[in-house]
């Protein structure tokens, strides 16, 4: 598999998480909808490493992490932003009732999707 082809997986995997992540939204499943805007801009930022950095993206899930690894000068409200969705990855999946009821709300993942699609388009 080449380097190019590896990108391809990783952009196709963020390009579908985002899909999830919209139709999970739209279906009422906002926790699950916050887990694959996680997972979509995670793959994005590993399909980002392996095309900087020429290597295996780490194994993290920490997405403020793997953007400092492919550059340290990410303007502020990106990194807050991934800050603000990095949990989501073990939250949405491991969340109890009341995590569901007072985060996981249609409001609040609304607000989430915007910043993930925003987050997307940046991270090039």
């Amino acid at each position: 598999m080449t380097q190019q082809d590896v990108i391809r997986l990783w952009q196709h995997g963020a390009h579908e998480s985002w899909i999830w992540a919209q139709k999970m939204h739209a279906e009422g499943s906002h926790a699950l909808a916050l887990f694959h805007c996680h997972l979509s801009l995670e793959k994005k930022l590993k399909s980002l490493y392996v095309k900087t950095k020429n290597d295996t993206p780490p194994f993290s899930h920490n997405l403020g992490k793997l953007a400092l690894d492919i550059r340290t000068d990410w303007p502020k409200k990106v990194l807050e932003d991934l800050e603000l969705i990095s949990p989501f990855c073990q939250e949405a999946r491991y969340g109890d009732e009341a995590w569901i009821e007072t985060i996981a709300t249609k409001e609040f993942v609304t607000t989430i999707l915007q910043k993930t699609e925003e987050l997307l388009h940046v991270l090039q």
